[in-house]
């Protein structure tokens, strides 16, 4: 279906991802019944069958399954509302008189979300911890320098990785005269679009820190966090972060549920806790400005947050 204008759909995260809906929509949805009969009943049917299909597991490219994320009921939502806006176009082209499930009952709890609070920081000590078991190797070192900035802007990881040392005031990673703003490319657009980031004094250190660094281990990369591949001159992906995170995390676990001593603690590099780099980043920055005192009308335009108030408030509470 089209856009609410009648357009086409503008590539991206979104249309890949009801792409992928519809395609799953289209296993279980073969085109046997009427479009105007389905019901609560039937979306229940449905439901059941992709909890069923979730808790198989994803195939991999390797032919083996991943471990399932969540039961399955927000990802039937997220697939039924895709259902329900296809409906809601049909209905405006005059293909169907009324929309059968505009009012259907949704399967995940706004009380059973996890949000990027729980992985985030409690303090600057819990962030400059994690920042250094990645600073611990040679291969994670740019991604510890990708955290201390995230913590320290509020920028998401997709938003960090395009920063580029070499570029102009009004491009990503470029600084204004007086160096006290950072030009960002943000990954969502709002009506009060905030394109910079305040270059406040923690910042300027870790950037000053940052510059001799870059120059000592990647004096030809233009990009802020470059990639361990120095001849590719690319900068590192957005999930590398998050992931990483994950591995210093369950290396802590595996030695816990192996020896019982916490005194005993493992000589690798390891997290104690789960981050994520939304959370260890962005999260942190929040939690860190309501601390300073600022209010959350002005930390949404800081962060470019295009949720509002409200969103702030249910997702970034602390």
């Amino acid at each position: 279906y089209p856009s609410k204008r009648g357009g086409n759909r503008k590539p991206g995260k979104h249309l890949n991802a009801e792409e992928a809906y519809c395609k799953t929509l289209l296993e279980y949805f073969t085109g046997d019944a009427s479009a105007a009969d389905l019901d609560q009943d039937e979306l229940d049917n449905y439901h059941t069958w992709r909890v069923e299909k979730v808790k198989e597991g994803s195939l991999k490219k390797d032919g083996t399954r991943a471990l399932p994320k969540g039961g399955g009921d927000r990802t039937t939502d997220l697939e039924l509302n895709c259902l329900n806006n296809a409906y809601r176009w049909a209905v405006r082209k005059k293909l169907l008189r009324f929309n059968p499930i505009a009012s259907r009952v949704k399967y995940h709890a706004a009380g059973d979300a996890v949000h990027c609070r729980e992985f985030a920081p409690t303090d600057a000590d819990e962030l400059h911890e994690a920042a250094g078991a990645l600073f611990s190797s040679p291969r994670s070192e740019s991604l510890g320098w990708q955290l201390l900035y995230e913590g320290m802007t509020g920028l998401r990881s997709e938003e960090a990785v395009l920063l580029r040392t070499d570029a102009r005031p009004n491009q990503a990673g470029g600084l204004t005269e007086d160096g006290n703003n950072m030009c960002v490319r943000r990954a969502k657009k709002s009506l009060k679009y905030n394109p910079n980031i305040r270059v406040h004094e923690g910042l300027k250190a870790v950037m000053a820190a940052h510059k001799i660094w870059l120059a000592q281990r990647h004096p030809l990369s233009p990009w802020y966090f470059p990639g361990n591949d120095k001849l590719a001159l690319k900068h590192v992906d957005k999930g590398v972060l998050t992931k990483a995170l994950g591995r210093l995390h369950k290396r802590y676990l595996e030695f816990r549920e192996k020896e019982k001593d916490p005194k005993k603690f493992p000589k690798k590099p390891y997290l104690t806790r789960k981050y994520t780099s939304h959370g260890a980043g962005r999260a942190f920055y929040v939690y860190a400005r309501r601390c300073q005192g600022r209010p959350d009308p002005e930390i949404c335009y800081e962060i470019n947050h295009v949720g509002g108030v409200g969103t702030l408030e249910q997702g970034y509470a602390l």
